[in-house]
């Protein structure tokens, strides 16, 4: 539309031009000779030759103007296409953070879980199934993890989409995830504590057996104390584990289904269900 309306001012600026001209030229061939009367010096040849001039002048123009108006259509129509193109890179840099920071957490909760079955192989492996959990599940080694976080920019593609519930349940599995990730940390900090308490009271009776005997009555209450809380709180994050992994499967799912909604052919990722052979 802007590039219609430049080149229409250049045509009516082009006849306006050519049109003064012509009435100049006009207004100049009618001359006074020295009787005082005015006169036509030019013949008939003179006069056609002038309005084919002008007559030519004004075609150039309307040319030059319909040229002007081409490259200006074709300039919105390139600069259309850039703001395009522009919107969608910024789409999928958006969609792709959304997808990369939920396979994240995915994948976060389900190396957690498979933790616990590698604990109770080994339990099983050593017949020791039969312990209580905070027995069979150790604390494990490294920091704590830095689990993702969402943007607002992030949801930016699913808010147009209208897809709010969506934009709610990765915030919950995201906060969800991080409670996990510090919980298991606390574990791991008490769990250690507990082992400490409890050394000075303990012999090693084989490669995997550890007897321990408290004649002190302070010592004991204190250990079973810690015992209790520990049992209580590895049985919570397990149990929160497996729920949250079912959540976050089902969510990739229906992410991966909005994006392809949203972005149709041009998605770039689709996330697949991580295996899982586990039942328990």
């Amino acid at each position: 539309m802007d590039g219609t309306f430049a080149g229409m001012k250049a045509i009516n600026a082009a006849l306006l031009g050519a049109l003064g001209g012509a009435v100049t030229v006009a207004a100049v061939v009618y001359i006074v000779d020295p009787a005082g009367s005015l006169t036509f010096p030019f013949t008939v040849a003179d006069v056609a030759t002038l309005v084919s001039g002008f007559g030519g002048a004004i075609a150039g123009a309307i040319v030059a103007a319909k040229v002007s108006i081409h490259l200006a259509e074709q300039a919105s129509i390139e600069n259309a296409r850039r703001e395009e193109e522009a919107r969608l890179a910024l789409s999928h840099s958006q969609t792709l953070s959304v997808l990369l920071k939920i396979e994240e957490i995915l994948n976060g909760l389900y190396t957690q879980k498979m933790y616990f079955w590698e604990c109770f192989r080994t339990a099983n492996e050593r017949k020791q199934i039969h312990l209580p959990l905070w027995a069979i599940v150790r604390q494990q080694a490294g920091g704590a993890t830095q689990t993702p976080t969402f943007s607002a920019e992030d949801f930016v593609p699913l808010m147009i989409a209208k897809k709010s519930e969506l934009i709610q349940e990765c915030r919950l599995i995201e906060r969800r995830y991080a409670v996990i990730e510090k919980s298991l940390e606390i574990y791991g900090s008490k769990r250690e504590s507990l082992q400490e308490l409890l050394e000075a009271h303990s012999e090693a009776t084989s490669e995997s057996q550890i007897l321990t005997t408290i004649a002190d009555e302070e010592v004991a209450r204190r250990a079973q104390i810690q015992i209790n809380a520990l049992q209580f709180l590895i049985t919570d994050i397990y149990t929160k584990i497996k729920i949250d992994l079912a959540h976050a499967q089902t969510l990739a799912d229906e992410l991966s289904e909005a994006v392809s909604q949203i972005l149709g052919e041009r998605a770039l990722i689709n996330l697949r269900r991580v295996d899982d052979d586990t039942t328990a």
